[in-house]
């Protein structure tokens, strides 16, 4: 009956699994970085996109301008048309700066949405290479100690063998000293 000998302990497995994760690690964390940048900086890339800013800056500042030209000091006939015209172009600008903004907020969402479904698929990715890689290193560590296992009872009996000529042939030395 064979005794095993080479058996996988538990502090090469865990040491086989934490090589694995550490090398895994090498290109998920720039990834997830690299996730975790663009979704940060999205928003402000978006918004300058679409020039939410500068509508935004040209709404207020036509809204300011329709409001002097509110002034009851300044009506009078001649500036009316210059109110109305004014009011419109601010109401329109503030109405394109608001869609520009919900736009540019529906797109970041959607943009932040698809990051986060890479970053978890970047994820679970990483996991089944881990497995993989742990179940395939698995095997290969089983197929040595197997084939250690089929050979090394063949290898004593190749020592023992080594260690009996040499005894015969130290002592065929001693034999032949003592004749002459």
């Amino acid at each position: 009956m064979k005794t095993k000998k080479y058996k996988d302990s538990i502090q090469s497995k865990i040491t086989r699994l934490m090589w694995i994760v550490f090398s895994q690690l090498i290109w998920i964390i720039p990834v997830l970085y690299l996730a975790y940048y663009v979704k940060e900086n999205l928003s402000d890339w978006v918004n300058l996109y679409f020039g939410v800013e500068v509508a935004q800056k040209t709404a207020e500042a036509l809204a300011v301008r329709a409001e002097i030209l509110s002034e009851p000091v300044i009506m009078n006939p001649s500036t009316i048309t210059a109110y109305v015209k004014a009011a419109f172009a601010s109401m329109s600008a503030t109405t394109k700066a608001f869609s520009l903004s919900s736009i540019a907020g529906i797109t970041t969402s959607l943009g932040t949405i698809l990051i986060n479904i890479i970053s978890f698929i970047v994820i679970i990715y990483g996991l089944l290479r881990i497995r993989k890689t742990y179940q395939l290193q698995t095997h290969d560590t089983a197929l040595v100690h197997h084939i250690c296992d089929e050979i090394m009872p063949e290898l004593e009996a190749i020592k023992k063998e080594i260690l009996l000529l040499r005894q015969n042939k130290d002592c065929d030395k001693t034999d032949i000293r003592r004749n002459y």
